[in-house]
């Protein structure tokens, strides 16, 4: 798959996970979740492009270096909010 499929392969299972939030039905979220992990697998391995989901459902594609940057970012800020237990 492309780099530009899988990505709306992503963005689409976002979209439906948040559709299906609505019904409460966490067994399906849970699937869906889990079929979206393995795309964001595939495409980092495969074309290096990381997967950020805001608190919104929105998909963002990044490069590595951006990813760890905001990683490390949400990281130093969980903790501040709440120490070391708060991860």
């Amino acid at each position: 798959m492309t780099k530009e499929e899988l990505q709306t392969k992503i963005r689409g299972l976002t979209k439906r996970i948040g559709e299906v939030k609505a019904t409460g039905a966490t067994e399906a979220i849970e699937r869906l979740r889990l079929l979206r992990l393995a795309l964001m697998e595939q495409l980092a391995m495969q074309h290096d492009s990381w997967t950020l989901v805001n608190a919104e459902g929105k998909s963002e594609f990044v490069d590595k270096p951006t990813f760890d940057r905001r990683a490390e970012a949400w990281l130093a800020k969980k903790q501040a909010e709440g120490g070391d237990d708060a991860v």
